[in-house]
């Protein structure tokens, strides 16, 4: 276990690093403490928290650097989530911040679980906080922390193993390995490692004994085999390799095997299903851990592997036509859209009044599913939710209740953003966009081979505004770097790679009036209003000789394919030609950055920079 204290500074930038982690779903807020009013207030934004800080360190004006960020890093996944934000707290009161007002966050980008604690170095009286041999006291303390906590795991799970029926020394040594221990033994003890280091050892003698005295219960193993037959023809059998996580997939390693029907049995019965195999090769054996009854069994005692795979019986049910799916419902919104979601699947609609009782537990549920588990999809599984789209809108299928509502009914607006992004739907945006006009007074093409393509700062200026560029290798063996902001979309959407031959179109500029939020100085949404921004429109296509590109649109059809073509041949036959247009359209597409990042900016009033740049055009 690592502990790092990063720099201190007073803005509290720390709770910033950590929101913004959350938000691309890289960092989970574990837990607030001590933040008085906010605790209890949903979806709290980054800069309450920050102000809160402020407000609280006030208190002392002679410290510069007020900000507490600490990091607790586990090696590889030696601890999960949980079990650090428990270090965490306890990590925090030893070290006398226990009661600051602090936040944990646990972040998964690394090979390391990991959590960041964000809290103040002032206490409630206005004092500094003793920070002498800080990092010495640290590891101290964290040592201190974690022996305490596997010495007293270590010894409760030992005990428990003992209470087992087993019938061989694996299935004992199982019951370790599943809690995270390495286990190793000879004739005469049985070795239990964690944290790279002997947290217990256990006499040989009295697992033997253990495995004398066992007696497998006839009775249980019936039942076992009946509720196997039963559910496995219900659920998917299908083994899945488990991966260790890593952001990087090459390097992910196989770490065991799942299935649904695994996770039902464990779920609904409190049976585990242990799949034995090497490398992520088909398994060849399993056993299984009853904790109800305190059994270890082989799998082969129930059911054969190949009989628990054969699941023929769920291709059989799945032939049959799906039953009608039933709702209720008390809005005609949510009726019009269950009919387009549903479609020939639903069955009949009843209108009835949903308590808010009701609604405030789908919220719930809804929220543990986005903060709790490490998927949306199995938490939303867990609590047996279906988010659904009619592609305009998110809507929840409550699948215990049958119960449809609109999404927006029972989240938060950072909640229903995020809930989208994790479920994979598109949603329209919300700014309605309407086109004036386009001018392809600049149209132009260029050819050539695609050498390059790529997001960058424009011309490769470190202090420039982000924009995207084209690299073409010329017929006549000449490179050309093009930019545009579009030139991204352009790309991905003809599906050309690196080496083909291509032809470039710039089509023109689009005159496009949106609607852009406006902000307060607290960074919330007060009103929307209308902006005119100009798009440059590109397209890659492949290349053509005598075609006329389809964005020339002048009544006198021959006479502009005449100008066109002409104006294409000079552009060719004159590289000057070439690049005062080319400069052209890159001097446009930096003034609509500009206006891009004019719509970032919300609250701000920069017409009159507008209307200098519209002069110049």
């Amino acid at each position: 276990m690592i502990v790092k204290f990063l720099n201190s500074n007073s803005s509290f930038n720390g709770v910033s690093y950590n929101t913004n982690k959350m938000d691309k779903d890289k960092g989970e807020l574990m837990k607030t403490e001590n933040f008085g009013y906010l605790q209890n207030i949903p979806n709290v934004m980054p800069e309450e928290y920050k102000n809160y800080l402020r407000a609280w360190s006030s208190t002392n004006s002679s410290i510069t650097d007020k900000q507490l960020h600490v990091v607790l890093s586990a090696e590889g996944r030696e601890y999960d989530k949980k079990q650090l934000t428990n270090m965490a707290d306890a990590f925090m009161k030893a070290m006398g911040y226990g009661g600051n007002p602090y936040m944990t966050v646990f972040h998964n980008d690394t090979n390391n679980n990991h959590v960041h604690i964000v809290s103040s170095r002032i206490d409630h009286n206005g004092k500094k906080i003793h920070d002498s041999f800080e990092h010495k006291r640290a590891m101290t303390a964290i040592q201190k922390i974690i022996d305490n906590d596997i010495n007293y795991s270590t010894v409760a799970l030992v005990q428990k193993a003992f209470d087992y029926n087993i019938s061989t020394v694996p299935q004992f040594k199982l019951l370790f390995e599943q809690s995270g221990y390495s286990v190793s033994y000879n004739d005469k003890e049985m070795t239990l490692r964690k944290y790279d280091d002997i947290q217990q050892k256990i006499s040989m003698d009295k697992v033997n004994n253990l495995i004398a005295k066992s007696i497998i219960d006839g009775v249980r193993v019936q039942q076992l085999k009946a509720i196997f037959q039963k559910y496995k023809s219900r659920v998917d059998t299908a083994v899945k390799i488990v991966y260790e996580p890593s952001k990087y997939d090459s390097k992910k390693k196989p770490i065991g095997y799942t299935s649904e029907f695994a996770a039902l049995l464990k779920q609904k019965f409190g049976v585990e299903i242990v799949f034995h195999g090497k490398d992520g090769k088909e398994p060849y054996g399993y056993t299984v851990i009853d904790y109800k009854t305190n059994s270890v069994l082989k799998g082969g005692e129930i059911l054969p592997l190949k009989e628990l795979l054969n699941n023929s019986g769920s291709k059989i049910e799945s032939n049959k036509p799906n039953p009608p799916i039933n709702i209720s419902i008390d809005g005609f919104k949510e009726k019009e859209a269950s009919v387009k979601i549903f479609g020939s699947r639903l069955g009949n609609i009843t209108f009835t009044a949903i308590p808010k009782e009701q609604l405030a537990l789908i919220n719930v549920v809804l929220k543990s599913a986005l903060y709790e588990y490490n998927s949306l999809g199995e938490g939303l599984s867990r609590h047996q939710i279906e988010v659904l789209s009619d592609k305009k809108e998110l809507f929840v299928f409550d699948k215990r209740n049958n119960v449809v509502i609109d999404a927006k009914r029972v989240l938060s607006a950072s909640d229903y953003a995020l809930m989208a992004r994790r479920s994979g739907i598109k949603l329209p945006q919300k700014e309605k966009e309407i086109l004036l006009h386009t001018d392809t007074s600049k149209a132009y093409s260029l050819k050539g081979i695609l050498k390059n393509h790529g997001a960058a700062t424009y011309q490769f200026e470190k202090d420039a505004k982000p924009s995207y560029f084209i690299e073409l290798i010329k017929f006549d063996g000449t490179s050309k770097i093009v930019w545009g902001i579009d030139l991204k979309r352009a790309i991905a959407q003809s599906g050309y790679q690196i080496g083909d031959n291509v032809q470039l179109n710039f089509k023109g500029s689009n005159a496009v009036q949106i609607q852009v939020p406006v902000k307060d100085e607290q960074g919330k949404i007060t009103h929307f209003e209308d902006k005119v921004v100009n798009r440059n429109d590109w397209e890659i296509s492949a290349p053509y000789e005598n075609s006329e590109p389809d964005h020339y649109n002048n009544d006198n059809t021959a006479a502009q394919t005449q100008r066109s073509s002409d104006q294409r041949s000079s552009v060719e036959n004159s590289t000057h030609d070439e690049n005062l247009l080319l400069d052209a359209i890159q001097g446009f597409e930096l003034s609509i950055a500009d206006d891009i990042d004019d719509e970032q900016i919300n609250g701000r009033n920069r017409r009159r920079s507008r209307k200098a740049r519209v002069n110049t055009r």
